[in-house]
């Protein structure tokens, strides 16, 4: 059953109607609510910004830098995506973690959500680690990248 390429259809469709339309809500409801919390403090003449709602350096410090696909896994990517680039950068701007490859103009948001995992708000996830002193980030499709 697992190899029958009409179950593997399936699983594939709920994961898009499931799991990535929730995401999807819920990065936009991250969204409205970090801009209602900037509209209400404005409005009080308190701080634009709550420190929940940023990151410290310390916080981002492993996840900025360039990163490289290694060529091994492109072609064990679950999905054999092309959405995913061979390079990218994540850096700090305005208080925001973004992630940007060579031919965009403007980075996407990057949310960290857990020690070692993030989000883009284009609805992929990131799993980073620290293998022999290199760090890896491995994306849902089971892409990897290494920090250069």
């Amino acid at each position: 059953m697992l190899e029958d390429y009409g179950y593997k259809n399936k699983v594939y469709f709920f994961n898009g109607l499931a799991i990535r339309n929730h995401l999807g809500v819920a990065l936009a409801y991250r969204s409205n609510a970090i801009n209602c919390y900037t509209e209400i403090a404005t409005l009080l003449n308190k701080a634009d910004v709550k420190p929940s709602f940023t990151y410290t350096d310390q916080q981002l410090q492993p996840f900025i830098g360039s990163y490289e696909a290694l060529a091994n896994t492109l072609n064990d990517s679950v999905f054999k995506s092309t959405c995913l680039p061979n390079k990218f950068k994540i850096y700090k701007e305005n208080e925001k973690l973004l992630s940007k490859i060579e031919s965009d103009s403007v980075g996407v948001e990057v949310i960290p959500f857990s020690k070692n995992q993030m989000v883009t708000q284009t609805r992929n996830f990131f799993t980073w680690s620290v293998i022999a002193n290199d760090t890896i980030i491995e994306s849902n499709s089971k892409i990897k990248y290494k920090r250069l």
